[in-house]
């Protein structure tokens, strides 16, 4: 099974990612931008752990992370489109709406410690046999389990950080 890659950030990574996160909401609030997907809770805290997933996939990838506000459709790495779960038994979900030509990566946790689950092609990711209602209130997603995700060894283009924690980790759980 792919339990894939542990990564701590340093509390001043952590700090970074979550002041992105935090100017992330504010020009939110201040653009009177609802949660997409349907999505209910706590905004600051999907962008604070957001930010601060990116910010995880850049140190273990070892590339820039310019932790850019306002810019939703952009790439949140070259070539890369990230999505955090907070817990680790969650699964990565795409919308109708996402790129199917997108490199989409799941990465799982809170800050500061997160494990990289995988990744996949949009293309690849929806499959009608995927797509299914998640969520109270929410549209239909395409909801990739982790085992169906390419290990982030894998990832094309892209050689692990050297820094990066060894993989032999025990497998992350959501007490």
């Amino acid at each position: 099974m792919n339990t894939g890659a542990r990564v701590k950030l340093s509390w001043y990574e952590a700090a970074i990612g979550s002041y992105v996160g935090m100017l992330r909401q504010l020009a939110s609030l201040k653009r009177g931008l609802q949660q997409c997907a349907g999505h209910e809770g706590a905004s600051w805290n999907v962008h604070l752990e957001g930010a601060s997933g990116e910010m995880a996939v850049a140190k273990y990838l070892g590339v820039y992370w310019g932790g850019g506000i306002n810019t939703f459709k952009d790439d949140d790495l070259p070539g890369l489109q990230i999505r955090l779960r907070t817990r680790h038994d969650h699964d990565l979900i795409l919308r109708r709406q996402d790129s199917e030509k997108a490199i989409w990566v799941l990465i799982t946790g809170t800050s500061p410690d997160f494990w990289i689950r995988g990744w996949i092609y949009g293309h690849e990711a929806k499959k009608q046999e995927w797509l299914q209602k998640y969520g109270k209130d929410r549209s239909e997603g395409y909801v990739v389990r982790v085992e169906y995700l390419h290990p982030i060894e894998t990832l094309p283009g892209y050689q692990k950080s050297q820094k990066e924690a060894s993989c032999d980790s025990p497998e992350p759980t959501d007490a």
